[in-house]
């Protein structure tokens, strides 16, 4: 289980990482397409075009904020942390679905099997929290049987 973690953090890492060069490379492009714009007789469509790029920028550089938090977030887990209380950094597989508590990464495959990686603070990460194996909770109405936790 222990190396099922370790590749699930590893994927969030990789989604995370991906997310900041993302951000970074849009902002930088939209600076450097601002920096291009010269300002012609057409003074509005300059400011305009100006405004649209800024624009740009300030979604971009909220969008890698986000991705650093979720980065900071990941940098407190501990993939080799092995614990019997749902956790975040834990692994755990219920009747219905295997989540690893880390941040939300969406679907992730482990040597062919799917995983999800959600955020602790997201509804079921919240209805799990504090939970062991053998304990279950209710999902959409749907009793979810918690089968083992690492």
């Amino acid at each position: 289980m222990l190396s099922i973690k370790q590749q699930l953090y590893d994927a969030c890492l990789v989604h995370v990482r991906r997310s900041i060069d993302t951000a970074r490379e849009a902002i930088a492009s939209a600076r450097e397409s601002a920096a291009g714009e010269t300002k012609s007789s057409a003074g509005d469509k300059y400011e305009t075009a100006r405004e649209m790029l800024q624009q740009e920028v300030d979604r971009n550089m909220a969008q890698l904020a986000a991705a650093q938090q979720l980065e900071s977030v990941l940098q407190r887990i501990d993939p080799t942390r092995e614990t019997d209380i749902i956790v975040p950094g834990s692994l755990v597989q219920t009747n219905k679905a295997g989540y690893y508590l880390s941040i939300p990464a969406g679907k992730v495959v482990v040597d062919g099997k799917n995983y999800m990686a959600i955020s602790a603070a997201s509804p079921v990460g919240q209805l799990m929290a504090g939970k062991k194996a053998g304990d279950s909770f209710v999902l959409n109405g749907e009793t979810i049987q918690i089968v083992s936790v690492c």
